[in-house]
């Protein structure tokens, strides 16, 4: 996550777009939103500063780079992917 906050979307130059994956304490995904390249920043950014601030140990947070074109609209800013 931190390379994202830090980087943005140059973290994953090849990405066409992301999706925030939440990961339960056995490890399976239990949601995948979808973000564009513009707001991956921002959203990482947020993400971090929920976790700090709740001190959540229950579930974690990954944003995963994708290379095929998407169907939906980005979580944050609601841009068609």
């Amino acid at each position: 996550m931190h390379g994202y906050s830090r980087f943005g979307a140059a973290y994953w130059p090849a990405a066409s777009h992301f999706v925030l994956l939440e990961i339960d304490a056995c490890g399976n995904s239990l949601a995948g939103e979808l973000i564009c390249r513009i707001c991956v920043g921002a959203v990482a950014r947020l993400i971090e500063a929920f976790l700090e601030l709740e001190d959540c140990h229950s579930s974690r947070y990954e944003i995963v780079g994708q290379t095929e074109p998407a169907a939906g609209t980005c979580c944050f800013c609601l841009a068609t992917l």
